[in-house]
């Protein structure tokens, strides 16, 4: 996916509004034992300078 096509999802977002993801994935404990691990993942600032956009994620904490 370009960037592009990842900010054309957030056209109607309000900008004075907190963005924040969860990231997820699945790790392998106690001999083979699947489990599901979360990261919030907030967006802390975005620039647009020439068409070329630069967008600031900072990582929160892990959850299981």
């Amino acid at each position: 996916m370009k960037v592009k096509e990842f900010l054309e999802w957030f056209d109607d977002f309000d900008p004075q509004s907190e963005l924040k993801f969860d990231l997820f994935e699945e790790g392998i404990v106690n001999y083979g034992d699947y489990k599901e691990f979360h990261t919030e993942l907030n967006f802390t600032d975005i620039k647009s300078v020439d068409g070329n956009c630069e967008i600031t994620f900072e990582l929160g904490e892990v959850k299981e």
